[in-house]
Formats: structure tokens, C-alpha cells, sequence
């Protein structure tokens, strides 16, 4: 008996060692492109009916030293605002923002405040070069996973990823795509898509690095002055961190 201690011993330790790993992989917030629940998408919901709109864009939770907020895009609004609205703020038009996964609406997140509300920005192009909203949360019964921004620079032809829904993700869970990072310019970062995919109505979603670090935010499509090819050019991270980190 006495001779099987040790190698019961080091097959228990062996056993403790795997199922740690194991749950440390669990609760990690990136692994090689394999990411926890993140994404959702916008219901919003105005005193005017007339102007809902169930689907306006994908949006996610960001957690920074001064709690955790609620992101999307602002060129939302250019199809998600009421009649009155002019500038971006919501005064007496919104009844309520609501974020929820696209496939299960019961885990949800309503929005409070619009922190980076401008009554003189006007709703129009020029948005999308600080295309973030910032709501503070009123009631947050979601079980998506709060991401935290990438404090580093990127690398030429790293791998970044956008998560959430297109249009045409109909059901199921959040889609992962694939694209390599290219360059830096004023306010956006160019990226390239790994498939070419069609990914109209994945404004507003999270755009991560492998470690689920927020890079940017998918925004719109800008021309290289260089290669005059066009990209896909998610709203940087400039904006976001003077909003919440002034």
C-alpha cells in the first residue's frame, strides 16, 4: 500500500492541475478567438412609436475604473431617433434603450443617462468620427461579460475580431469575424476581413484583440489614400477613453 501513495499522490496533483486550467480557460475573457458572451443588440423604444426600432445595431458592456457603462454606435441615430431630434441627445423623446442578446431578449440591459449627449453635434456623417454612445445603466439583468479597453498599441497584421450580429445572423448566438489590423489614421483603425463577409447591422459591435481587449467599435468603410482600396474602419478607442476617462 505504502508504494502506491506517491503515484496516487501525483496523479490527484496532475488531476487538481487540469481541472484549474480548465476553469481559468473558462472565465477568460479572449483564447485565441474564443470569447464569452459579449455582444447584444439595441431595442429602443421612443414616446413616439412611430420611430421604434427593435434592431438599431449591435452594443456591449465596458468595464473601466469607474464602473461599467453601456456602448454602442452613434450613427445609430441616424435611423434610430425621433421626429424632433436634431442633435444627439434624447430629451423628451426616448421611453427606453434597451440592449438584450440577440438570441435570448430575457438577459437584458436598460440604459440611464446618455453621458456624451451634444445638443449641438448634429445627427449627420460627420458622427462616425467619434462613433460611440455612453449610457450609464439603470437595470442590468444581462449575463454578458463587461470588456475592458486595450491600453497598448496594435500591431500591423494582428488579428482582431468583431463579434455580434449582421442582418443576415438572423438566430443563434454571437457571430465571431475575423479581420487583420492594417493602420492607424485620425480617429479609425483599417482593417481588413478576413471573408469578405457582408456585415450590414454589425454597427456598434465590439471590435477586440485576442485577449478580448476593446480595440474599436464597427463603424463604417473608409477609402486608403495609399492603396485606394476601401476598408472596413472601426471607430478607435480616442474618443471613447476622453468620454469616460477625462
Amino acid at each position: 500500500m505504502s508504494t502506491m501513495k506517491p503515484y496516487f499522490h501525483l496523479l490527484t496533483l496532475i488531476y487538481i492541475i487540469l481541472i484549474a486550467n480548465i476553469c481559468t480557460g473558462r472565465n477568460k475573457i479572449g483564447d485565441g478567438g474564443k470569447f464569452p458572451l459579449i455582444s447584444m443588440i439595441n431595442h429602443v423604444e421612443f414616446l413616439d412609436s412611430t420611430a421604434n426600432n427593435p434592431l438599431a445595431g449591435c452594443s456591449f458592456l465596458l468595464e473601466t475604473e469607474k464602473g461599467i457603462f453601456a456602448i454602442t454606435c452613434k450613427h445609430s441615430l441616424w435611423v434610430t431617433k425621433s421626429k424632433e431630434m436634431k442633435g444627439v441627445h434624447f430629451e423628451g423623446t426616448l421611453k427606453e434603450w434597451r440592449m438584450h442578446r440577440k438570441d435570448d431578449s430575457t438577459k437584458y440591459v436598460i440604459t440611464d443617462k446618455l453621458l456624451n449627449e451634444d445638443r449641438i453635434e448634429l445627427i449627420g456623417e460627420d458622427v462616425v468620427h467619434s462613433d460611440y454612445l455612453v449610457f450609464s445603466i439603470k437595470e442590468n439583468k444581462s449575463d454578458v461579460v463587461p470588456i475592458k479597453s486595450r491600453q497598448t498599441e496594435l500591431k500591423q497584421g494582428e488579428l482582431l475580431y468583431m463579434i455580434g450580429w449582421s442582418f443576415k445572423d438572423k438566430s443563434g448566438p454571437q457571430r465571431i469575424y475575423k479581420a487583420k489590423y492594417l493602420k492607424s489614421i485620425t480617429n479609425h483603425i483599417l482593417i481588413e476581413n478576413e471573408d469578405n463577409s457582408n456585415l450590414a447591422g454589425m454597427s456598434g459591435a465590439p471590435v477586440v484583440d485576442a485577449d478580448g481587449k476593446l480595440v474599436g467599435i464597427v463603424s463604417g468603410f473608409t477609402q486608403d489614400e495609399t492603396t485606394q482600396k476601401w476598408y472596413n474602419s472601426p471607430c478607435s478607442t480616442d474618443y471613447l477613453k476622453k468620454i469616460i476617462e477625462p
